[in-house]
């Protein structure tokens, strides 16, 4: 069981002699000197290695040697939405690992089905805001890229093209379907890059035919999970990483246990991570009808900022029943904890004048998250994006 490493994988031992020789962050570890010197060693043995860790030097991660088999070596950027964006650096080979792990875990979602698609791409020099691409694909298929940050020029067109299949951030899918429009003809909704919440699920489930694929993954290690078609839980790219879910005194979590995802990359000869600390929290379970006795993820939960803390320090997921919500006449909503015991709703109301009641909005979060809370309501405009671009759904405002 990938979470439990009595037994470290001959790949991922042979990856980590490879960062042991090769890295200047790694090579000045006792582990790594103890490993040269063909002392047993388990990953474990292996100290967490923080993002901050690697924001703040990336230079230090970048290997000394290239395996020429391992092709040429891209450098990429991230997001930025920890706080500032970082330079990453990865071989050829790790992305043909990585294309080839996205066509083994999207195949039973038949994606090759959809002949008319909307793909929402960031803005850049070569593609200003409102820029549409449309491009041919196999089977007389199409794809109308669009490269916006407005809900607004995407609805629109899909409003004209009605494709089956579309594909972006879940904070731009649920604003989509805010929209006053009959969405009937979607069938499938891709999100990328953020933590899908219950509310677009909910969206989607309100919709006759449409269900939600969802790929995690990060731009340092590529990818790590898709949920699957048939089974619903997230599969792992266990080809292109090895993946440890760990509590916080970073000790393996038990199945069903809130824990952080702790991603070893072992394909990645030009900036190897071992035991990288994403930050994101899952749960996750080795019953998975598709795959049992492997690791798959029951839910994937977000950035730890994400998640609440209670005045003892315990964290809890802050979800609310958007169903319920959406008949109060709420059309969007966020939670935000400003302090130990307060939380503010912010919210978009559905219609000018709405007056929420506050008593069930208290006996809700009550209900559902922690009576320790108490609740203020806030009607807001709008629900801006980060900075990256990326969307909170929750919010901590606190340590």
């Amino acid at each position: 069981m990938n979470s439990i490493l009595d037994i470290t994988p001959p790949h991922v031992l042979g990856f980590m002699k490879f960062a042991a020789k090769h890295s200047p962050y790694y090579q000045e570890f006792d582990w790594a000197k103890n490993l040269l010197a063909s002392l047993p060693l388990r990953l474990q043995d292996v100290p967490i290695t923080k993002k901050a860790t690697v924001q703040n030097a990336p230079h230090l991660f970048r290997s000394t040697f290239d395996p020429p088999q391992a092709g040429r070596v891209i450098e990429k950027t991230t997001s930025g939405s920890t706080g500032e964006p970082m330079r990453v650096f990865k071989s050829e080979s790790h992305f043909a690992i990585n294309a080839a792990e996205n066509v083994r875990l999207f195949k039973d979602w038949k994606l090759a089905d959809h002949k008319v698609r909307v793909a929402y791409k960031i803005p850049d020099d070569n593609h200003p805001m409102g820029t549409i691409e449309s491009v041919p694909l196999p089977n007389n298929a199409v794809s109308h890229n669009i490269y916006t940050r407005s809900a607004d020029q995407i609805s629109a067109l899909i409003e004209k093209t009605r494709p089956t299949f579309v594909s972006a951030r879940p904070s731009m899918l649920a604003a989509i379907l805010d929209r006053e429009f009959d969405f009937g003809f979607l069938n499938l909704l891709q999100s990328n890059a953020e933590a899908v919440p219950d509310e677009l699920f909910a969206k989607a489930k309100a919709l006759p035919q449409c269900r939600i694929v969802d790929a995690y993954g990060a731009v340092e290690t590529g990818l790590i999970a898709v949920n699957c078609a048939k089974c619903g839980f997230y599969h792992i790219a266990d080809r292109n990483v090895f993946v440890e879910v760990l509590r916080d005194d970073d000790e393996p979590a038990a199945e069903g246990e809130l824990g952080r995802v702790v991603v070893t990359v072992f394909n990645n000869p030009s900036m190897p991570l071992l035991r990288y600390d994403l930050g994101d929290m899952v749960k996750f379970t080795t019953s998975s009808p598709c795959q049992p006795g492997r690791m798959s993820f029951v839910r994937v939960f977000g950035r730890e900022r994400m998640m609440f803390k209670l005045p003892s320090g315990e964290r809890v997921m802050a979800v609310l029943d958007p169903a319920s919500l959406h008949a109060m006449g709420i059309k969007r909503f966020k939670l935000v904890q400003t302090t130990k015991t307060d939380i503010e709703f912010r919210y978009i109301a559905k219609s000018h004048g709405l007056i929420l009641d506050q008593a069930k909005i208290q006996s809700m979060v009550d209900r559902e998250i922690s009576p320790q809370f108490k609740v203020n309501l806030v009607p807001v405009s709008e629900l801006p994006n980060a900075p990256s671009g990326k969307y909170l759904w929750n919010e901590r405002l606190i340590d």
